[in-house]
């Protein structure tokens, strides 16, 4: 087993990527509707850059899985964030799906709920973390 120090090193190594890969991907989420409002606004680049970026923000988002496992597996009390994770990647997925089909009856919407589930993400990944892994909480009996 290794010592008490290590795995607090590791458990905050995994919190500090989760926290930055957070923080990209509501940056990325983030650029998405300014993106599209500038292609609107004639900028003929500016609806490119928003595809690219969609793609690069599926690829992002594909990470937040595995960290949001290996966050759960720290506690077992945090199972939000594997599913948030997953959730998003899927919402994601179909978005650039609708988006490139151009349903945007579905795709503006969506995009609304993806902000707000990316904010989320990130509120709830700032949130101080238990200070022992392992330890579940005592249940009121």
């Amino acid at each position: 087993m290794p010592e008490p120090t290590t795995l607090r090193r590791t458990w905050r190594t995994i919190h500090v990527l989760l926290v930055v890969v957070s923080l990209l991907h509501l940056a990325l989420v983030c650029a998405q509707p300014v993106l599209a409002g500038w292609s609107l606004d004639g900028a003929g680049v500016a609806i490119d850059l928003h595809g690219t970026n969609a793609s690069i923000l599926l690829t992002v988002s594909l990470l937040l899985i595995p960290l949001g496992v290996l966050w759960w597996h720290r506690d077992r009390r945090t199972v939000w964030a594997p599913w948030l994770a997953t959730s998003l990647f899927v919402a994601e997925f179909f978005q650039l799906q609708v988006g490139y089909s151009g349903i945007f009856v579905a795709h503006l919407p969506l995009g609304v709920a993806i902000v707000i589930g990316s904010l989320a993400l990130v509120v709830m990944v700032l949130r101080r973390p238990s200070s022992e892994p392992g330890r579940r909480q005592p249940t009121a009996t």
